[in-house]
């Protein structure tokens, strides 16, 4: 069978079988929201991806153009502004990461590659009942984390939801400036259109494609969430079993040891018997250096999605902050600033708190390398032990843009720039009115 140009682009040279092994595998384990990344698509249904892609390339390009046009109309309506200027940042955001995605396909195919075959297999054989305990406790914490970005949308959802419904019960009068700049308020957003919307069916049609624009830029943020979920938690399970691993080194080698030669006595001081501790030491490096390079892949993926998602947050959090604080804003408008406040600092903190608990499993393995009966050992198996434990001082925290380390530390940072901007808004204030 002859390759497309999509296994050439996206398989990096795995071929068609392989490519269609992984892709499958890819879809099933990280839902198929990730074809609304751009990433792993089908190689049997060119015609109707084509049909799809470009629809949504058609739409997404018309409404980030007139979403940034309404933004530059908005501005005698702080309120408005504030919200269209969220709305805006999430549609670049999406861009952004579909972009990055695209760009880092290859890198996406090794990662999803590694990810089905197994970061690494010991050689030796040894399996401990803990191992699989350890997987059942990442698999439930990877299902309770998925709950949190459908919650995060169900919320945001319900908020922005209420607030034309609201504006009618409380007879809200649209800006007048706005009207005159050819904002619609007919439509589930606000948004200036370069066309009459006079009548049922133009409004119906417009709305339409409004919900199927916002279903591609929700869908985007949703599968980038998932996708992130699965690799973080694989990661952080990982480093936990080499921890065990390594914690179960005496078994490890003695059941080796048994399987060598044959001899269920031994003594540590044997020259056989160090031998299988040094097989079993360099078991525990190979499996580390995978992890390292399975860490490095997914973090030129998700270096700068990251950035972009924490720098949006940054925007939509001061913004808010203003607009929750300002006087005579109506409860509508609270009700939908609150709701995306929520769920930009929620989203947020998931991926600052991943990334903090990966930190702190690395400084978990160091602490194992540290405490192994190395006293004991002849002198090569030491030698070996400390090239190792220097190799696990590199920290695996994530990064935005490949420069600030994200953990709760730069959660709490995205807090207080956001307070920050208040505090000075307000300072502003106060200065314009004393004079």
């Amino acid at each position: 069978m002859e390759e497309s140009w999509l296994v050439r682009y996206y398989g990096g040279g795995l071929g068609q079988a392989e490519y269609e092994r992984v892709r499958d595998f890819a879809v099933s384990e990280f839902t198929p929201l990730v074809l609304f990344l751009g990433i792993f698509p089908p190689t049997d249904k060119m015609a109707l991806m084509s049909i799809v892609v470009s629809l949504s390339i058609a739409v997404y390009a018309f409404y980030i153009v007139l979403f940034t046009i309404t933004c530059s109309f908005a501005t005698d309506d702080f309120v408005l502004w504030s919200e269209l200027i969220h709305h805006t940042s999430l549609m670049y955001l999406g861009i952004f990461i579909r972009s990055v995605l695209i760009l880092e396909a290859k890198e996406m195919i090794k990662l999803a590659r590694d990810y089905l075959d197994g970061i690494y297999h010991y050689e030796e054989g040894y399996v401990d009942p803990i191992f699989q305990q350890l997987q059942d406790k990442s698999r439930k914490l990877q299902r309770k984390l998925f709950m949190l970005p459908l919650f995060i949308v169900l919320v945001t959802g319900i908020a922005l939801g209420l607030k034309p419904l609201l504006d009618d019960v409380n007879e809200v009068e649209p800006h007048p400036k706005l009207l005159e700049n050819g904002i619609t308020y007919r439509s589930l957003i606000p948004i200036f259109y370069p066309f009459n919307n006079e009548n049922t069916y133009q409004v119906l049609l417009m709305n339409g494609a409004l919900l199927y624009f916002a279903f591609l830029v929700v869908v985007t943020v949703i599968a980038a969430d998932l996708l992130f979920i699965r690799v973080s938690c694989r990661i952080s399970l990982e480093i936990a079993i080499l921890v065990e691993s390594l914690n179960l080194i005496d078994k490890r080698a003695k059941r080796l040891y048994a399987r060598k030669y044959g001899l269920n006595k031994k003594n540590e001081s044997w020259p056989l018997y160090q031998d299988c501790i040094e097989e079993c030491i360099k078991e525990n490096v190979k499996h580390h250096q995978k992890i390292i390079i399975f860490y490095e892949q997914f973090s030129a993926v998700a270096a700068p999605a990251i950035g972009g998602g924490f720098f949006t947050c940054t925007i939509v959090l001061g913004l808010g902050m203003i607009v929750v604080n300002m006087d005579n804003v109506n409860i509508s408008d609270i009700i939908a600033f609150v709701g995306t406040v929520f769920a930009e600092m929620m989203n947020a903190f998931m991926i600052s708190w991943m990334s903090e608990k990966i930190g702190e499993q690395n400084y978990e393995l160091y602490n194992a390398v540290y405490n192994l009966k190395w006293f004991k050992w002849r002198q090569s198996n030491k030698k070996l032990v400390i090239t190792f434990l220097d190799g696990t001082r590199q920290p695996l925290f994530l990064n935005a843009f490949g420069m600030a380390t994200i953990n709760m530390e730069a959660f709490g940072s995205v807090v207080n720039t956001a307070y920050s901007f208040l505090n000075l808004v307000n300072a502003s204030e106060t200065l314009e009115e004393k004079k």
